[in-house]
């Protein structure tokens, strides 16, 4: 039995001396870059499936650079040793050059830190990221029902490095609740700290957004305040979204606990090709009223496809109909990313045809003379044109101080569509304008209307 060093949970636990009752593996003294913290079921259910997968997908000469941790929740010691057996069945070598590391954590942990109706999952989340945070300088947390896409680790290490700020908090490589989340070494103690410190019975990954927010300045959370701009600036950058997933559970797996899948998985990850836009950064969306005269498919609906959870599947789109995204207050976007078509059928598209407009709030402070918006211009009912879908159904630009506060965005449809179209990505970066020790989005020019926007109610609902 290993050495048992219980820790208080609110104050940071200690780097080393977490209370095993079981270790399989080697010490290795060096850090590694990337850590894969594995919570296995209990009984495991597919644990070996998992690792296969994982190392499938990741060169020799990669191999170096990442560690895996494997959880064993606590369970009889026959149990345990069947699977430990297994284990060094099928990873010898993994283990035995200190890459692979199985762990049971010993059952005065639980004890020690059990409060209320604190669920056992949390906790075991809550140990696997303290024990990690030593072995290397980034977190990935997965469970033991999950397979990776090919392009795996290539695709987090070219991903991770493309973010070019440092306010994130974790960057999602899937939408499956906390699972294929990255965070840094020095974060996940405190995010380890808040699991053990709830007293609520809830799920780990409802938790890390309870301790995302707690981050944000107190106007976030604070009740019976407006809601400041820098909040959700800093909101957005907090948690960086990347497409497509590189996880999913699988479904091969009878017993699994979940059901779930995303809906961006390659269907054979074997023979998956990335597309052009693959890899694009993708930040939480701000805020906004969304509205749409387009009927969509069964619950693929805009604002779930807003959020990230699906795709927006509009009905035969016709001439006329719109998509609109309200935000109040306005904010100042730097870029905007729109992106229809699935891979299945990617000729099934927005028109060339289909607009982006933008409504500013003080639309006498922009010079369209200059730029790329030169041969667009205002509309008469006082938006301004400032993109279009190209013959792969995306479009994207610029925004920044040219424009200021938006006050709404909108797809603006003129051709009639014989099929539904599947919308896939709607990202709406807002502007990083440096103030101080963390990014604001304070307006560039002062706010002449502190009592309200005048027309913001005649904008289309």
């Amino acid at each position: 039995m290993g050495e048992v060093l219980l820790f208080d949970s609110h104050e940071n636990p200690p780097a080393i001396g977490m209370p095993v009752a079981h270790k399989l593996g080697v010490d290795v003294p060096e850090r590694k870059e990337y850590v894969f913290g594995i919570l296995a079921s209990d009984p495991p259910i597919g644990i070996v499936q998992t690792l296969a997968s994982i190392l499938k997908h990741v060169a020799m000469e990669d191999r170096e650079k990442i560690g895996i941790i494997v959880l064993l929740t606590t369970m009889s010691d026959s149990a345990r040793q069947n699977i430990e057996m297994e284990m060094v069945k099928h990873f010898s070598e993994e283990i035995q050059i200190g890459m692979m590391e199985i762990v049971t954590a010993h059952p005065t942990f639980y004890e020690n830190n059990m409060k209320g109706q604190s669920d056992r999952s949390v906790l075991s989340c809550a140990y696997l990221m303290q024990y990690s945070h030593q072995r290397g300088d980034f977190y990935i947390h997965l469970d033991d029902t999950v397979i990776a896409t090919r392009r795996l680790f290539p695709a987090i290490e070219n991903f991770h490095r493309s973010v070019r700020h440092n306010y994130w908090i974790s960057i999602d490589f899937s939408t499956m609740a906390i699972l294929g989340q990255l965070f840094r070494s020095s974060e996940i103690l405190h995010v380890a700290e808040f699991f053990i410190s709830s007293n609520a019975s809830s799920s780990p990954d409802r938790l890390l957004q309870l301790y995302v927010d707690s981050q944000q300045p107190p106007c976030h959370i604070a009740k019976n305040r407006p809601v400041q701009r820098h909040c959700f600036q800093e909101l957005g950058l907090s948690r960086v979204l990347h497409r497509p997933s590189l996880f999913t559970h699988n479904k091969n797996l009878t017993k699994s606990r979940n059901n779930l899948a995303e809906n961006e998985f390659p269907n054979s990850p074997l023979t998956y090709e990335p597309w052009p836009w693959d890899d694009v950064p993708i930040y939480i969306n701000p805020p906004a009223k969304l509205s749409t005269s387009l009927r969509h498919h069964h619950n693929h609906s805009l604002e779930r496809a807003y959020r990230y959870l699906d795709y927006f599947y509009a009905i035969q789109p016709k001439a006329g109909d719109m998509i609109y995204y309200n935000f109040t207050p306005p904010v100042v976007l730097e870029e905007f990313f729109i992106q229809c078509g699935s891979k299945e059928h990617p000729w099934i598209k927005f028109s060339t045809s289909t607009y982006v407009d933008v409504l500013p709030l003080l639309p006498d402070r922009i010079n369209l003379k200059n730029g790329p918006f030169f041969n667009y211009g205002f509309l008469d009912d006082g938006y301004v044109k400032v993109a279009r879908f190209d013959n792969r159904g995306k479009t994207e630009g610029p925004l920044g101080d040219r424009f200021g506060r938006i006050v709404s965005v909108r797809i603006r449809i003129t051709t009639d569509h014989g099929d539904w179209v599947p919308v896939r990505h709607m990202s709406f970066k807002l502007q990083l304008i440096p103030s101080g020790r963390r990014p604001c989005c304070e307006p560039y020019w002062p706010d002449p209307f502190p009592g309200g926007i005048p027309g913001v109610r005649n904008v289309r609902d």
